[in-house]
């Protein structure tokens, strides 16, 4: 899908020129279009770029560069416009917003000839905003994982733990004392009351109930509040 570029020598001077000890998301749109872009592996990992799609160095043409935008959900006509817009040294922000919800800060800079002063290119910055939705969108995600867990009864809770622990039937057989048949008819019955196919999701489950426990939630059913406490464990 996308096309790359092998670097030559100068082009890995520019790059560290630039970027020098500098490991945030970044590209560098040079003024001519028909140059290719540069962008550092934080951009490629914060774009979802698959491994391998760059060319050394992170050179990409610009029109391969605005598929990226594009898969993100986010217009690269629009994107480049700024850029192209922008003229000085001093950073102009804007925000982006990727079609999965998450929002962008970018920040552009002109990066001039050391010779002419002329504009070869800009340097634009990104990292990623926390929003009060997405903080909300959590802990919404935790208070429904801790309330499905309060449906467990205290021994089902017991091999729970156990098994985030990274036990075996055996090993849980032993610390529970009971055998690993009835661990096994525990383990089926805690997924089924979960809803879950397997023991990874189950695992998903618990780990996120336990992300923020001080925001435990409490059933008033006493049968469950005592296995809710071995979360904080």
């Amino acid at each position: 899908m996308y096309e790359t570029v092998p670097a030559s020598p100068y082009d890995a001077a520019l790059i560290k020129a630039l970027c020098e000890g500098d490991m945030s998301a970044w590209c560098f749109v040079p003024a001519d279009i028909s140059e290719p872009a540069y962008c550092s592996r934080p951009f490629q990992t914060l774009w979802n770029v698959p491994v391998g799609t760059f060319g050394t160095g992170g050179r990409v043409p610009q029109k391969s560069l605005g598929k990226v935008f594009e898969i993100a959900g986010v217009s690269a006509e629009e994107f480049f416009s700024r850029v192209s817009g922008h003229s000085t040294e001093i950073p102009a922000q804007f925000q982006l917003r990727q079609k999965d919800g998450v929002t962008l800060q970018a920040s552009i800079r002109c990066i001039y000839h050391n010779v002419d002063g002329a504009v070869i290119g800009r340097l634009v910055h990104f990292r990623a905003v926390t929003e009060t939705t997405a903080i909300a969108a959590l802990l919404d995600q935790i208070n429904a994982a801790q309330k499905k867990l309060a449906v467990l009864s205290k021994r089902e809770m017991e091999i729970l733990n156990l098994v985030y622990e990274g036990r075996t039937n055996k090993a849980i057989s032993i610390a529970t004392e009971i055998s690993e048949k009835t661990v096994e008819k525990h383990r089926s019955r805690i997924m089924l009351k979960l809803g879950l196919s397997c023991t990874t999701l189950m695992i998903r489950v618990i780990t996120v109930a336990r992300m923020l426990p001080e925001t435990m939630w409490r059933p008033e059913d006493n049968s469950v509040d005592g296995p809710l406490e071995e979360l904080h464990a």
